[in-house]
């Protein structure tokens, strides 16, 4: 919930409006590694791609983060390879 009235669920517009900063977010995730799912303009990047610099991605998207684990990122691989083969997720990368 703090995350929520703090930044506005990510959403950048909002974040802007309530003084926050893509910064401050990158910053409250941490060590998190972030992936890319997707947003509302006909995916600005490749579902499952890793997020290099969250603080460029400015838009209102949608993105998973995970903590920087072996056990985290086995299951996020396998999470993903399954997505993928759904109609819904199988888009190339």
């Amino acid at each position: 919930m703090a995350f929520t009235r703090l930044y506005g669920n990510g959403n950048p517009v909002t974040m802007k409006e309530r003084g926050n900063s893509l910064t401050e977010l990158a910053e409250l995730l941490g060590s998190r590694t972030c992936y890319y799912i997707d947003d509302f303009e006909g995916q600005r990047m490749p579902f499952g791609q890793k997020i290099e610099n969250l603080t460029k991605v400015d838009w209102v998207c949608n993105i998973f983060a995970i903590s920087v684990t072996q056990s985290s990122n086995n299951k996020w691989v396998t999470a993903l390879a399954k997505l993928r083969e759904t109609p819904l997720f199988a888009r190339p990368i």
